[in-house]
């Protein structure tokens, strides 16, 4: 979970950001660059027709500028880099500080107190401040450039005019011309900086292109029947060692209910986003109606999914809009009809403009339970042979619980049904049960099965059995 929390965050930076940071300064810098590189070839020109011993001076001089370019690139690349980094990571945790404030508060770690958070934007700031002495200490060195075209000039001219070849006017405008040259060379190392940053952000930005779809591998297919079939599946999420599965096999046969049980991040939740084709395992297979998933396109294999998870995300839309993005041609009496089936037409009708209410970000003006209703109305109408369920009611008080039972009790007519079960008591009629434990599959068969063998399941039921039992003490 951490590592897929940490990728959106890291997108989402590099989409609101390094985007902005790339293409808007793309229009300044090229019009910069164009008057700051103009500016020298014009004086230079300009230095032939007043005096061409001057004019190769001045071209001798102003090679030097290159190596103090290639210096402040080198570095800024670099230091730019870093920055990149260190804003996208402030910026995860300034949304992770936000969000967890009433946890923070509660426990008196706002403030400074917030350590992760306070040592981000000191990294932040240490950065900064040696990014801008580096700025310095090139712009002195660039007038320092100058200074000694400036240097050179008067003390050749002074020699020329003992020597009576150049009149000291001529070296006048000289010095005058060449001081035009401070400034350009001034904006021109200033303008490098910002082509770090386009540097930095099109590089984000490249790398998020450079992502590619999960091959369909040929020749495609359809399933015919929705039996899902686990072989020898190990999967690793991408920066971690650990591996979330190992060598799983099983199979969930058609039209019957599933349930997957283990303790946490045992690797309940892998298993449904692979068959879903989130990810490929680095080993072994996944196959649907006994075609593999990787020859079905990722359209196809969606259609046959409806998710209903624990924790219910909506979108700051209207309820019948965010019914209807299970099926987008449905018909407004379609989306009631589904809304009516999960229990929450009721609820919706009541509220102040009823299915056309805005529901508010993440749904936040809902309760738990109708936010959990209307996400099964939206898997009722998707429709999809395959429900997976990811303990709907886990965080539900026990009225909305009994509502949201009765919406899925609907749902899951004729379908395959996966249930990814934190609470045992809710999954004893289920046709199988497969026990994970650390990635594997230790266990599989019916409750009174699993009961039998005195095995991890066994364990689970008993520790469950027991929390009912705990009360607070004196």
């Amino acid at each position: 979970m951490f590592v897929l929390e940490f990728s959106k965050r890291w997108v989402n930076s590099s989409l609101s950001s390094n985007v902005d940071e790339s293409v808007m300064l793309l229009g300044m810098v090229s019009g910069m660059l164009i008057e700051n590189f103009l500016t020298p070839v014009v004086v230079i020109v300009g230095m032939f027709f007043i005096d061409w011993q001057m004019a190769v001076l001045l071209l001798l001089i102003m090679p030097l500028a290159i190596p103090l370019y290639r210096k402040k690139r080198k570095s800024g690349a670099h230091e730019k880099t870093e920055m990149t980094k260190a804003n996208s990571v402030l910026e995860s945790d300034i949304i992770e500080y936000i969000q967890g404030l009433p946890v923070l508060r509660a426990t008196n770690q706002t403030g400074k107190n917030a350590k992760h958070l306070h040592e981000g934007i000191i990294h932040v700031r240490d950065l900064q401040r040696a990014s801008v002495w580096g700025t310095i200490v090139n712009l002195v060195m660039g007038d320092m450039l100058i200074l000694l075209a400036l240097i050179m000039i008067a003390i050749w001219g002074s020699i020329w005019v003992g020597n009576g070849t150049m009149n000291i006017a001529v070296i006048a405008a000289l010095l005058v011309i060449v001081s035009r040259l401070m400034e350009p060379l001034s904006l021109f190392l200033a303008t490098t900086s910002v082509l770090d940053i386009m540097n930095a952000g099109f590089a984000r930005v490249k790398e998020i292109l450079k992502t590619q779809p999960l091959e369909v591998i040929s020749p495609q297919g359809k399933a015919n029947n929705f039996e899902i079939r686990f072989s020898h599946v190990d999967f690793t999420y991408h920066g971690q060692e650990e591996k979330a599965l190992k060598k799983c096999t099983f199979t969930i046969p058609g039209q019957a209910m599933t349930a997957v049980v283990g303790p946490s991040g045992s690797g309940k939740t892998t298993i449904a986003r692979l068959m879903m084709r989130y990810a490929d395992p680095q080993a072994g297979a996944v196959f649907i109606g006994g075609i593999d998933i990787r020859q079905i396109s990722q359209e196809e294999l969606m259609s046959y999914f409806a998710v209903v998870f624990q924790d219910v995300y909506l979108f700051d839309e209207t309820i019948i809009e965010n019914i209807r993005m299970a099926k987008s041609d449905a018909t407004d009496e379609e989306v009631i009809q589904a809304a009516k089936a999960a229990c929450c037409h009721e609820f919706i009708k009541d509220l102040p403009n009823g299915y056309h209410t805005t529901v508010g970000d993440i749904g936040g003006s809902l309760s738990g339970g109708e936010r959990q209703r209307i996400s099964i109305a939206r898997a009722i109408l998707k429709d999809a042979p395959v429900v997976i369920l990811d303990e709907p009611t886990a965080a539900l008080d026990t009225q909305s619980e009994v509502a949201v039972q009765k919406a899925i009790d609907t749902l899951v007519k004729d379908k395959t049904i996966i249930v990814i079960a934190h609470r045992l008591s809710t999954i004893t009629g289920a046709d199988q049960i497969l026990v994970i434990d650390d990635g594997e599959l230790v266990e599989k068969g019916t409750h009174s099965d699993l009961l039998e063998k005195q095995g991890k399941y066994n364990a689970l039921w008993q520790a469950q059995l027991s929390s009912k039992e705990w009360h607070i003490g004196e």
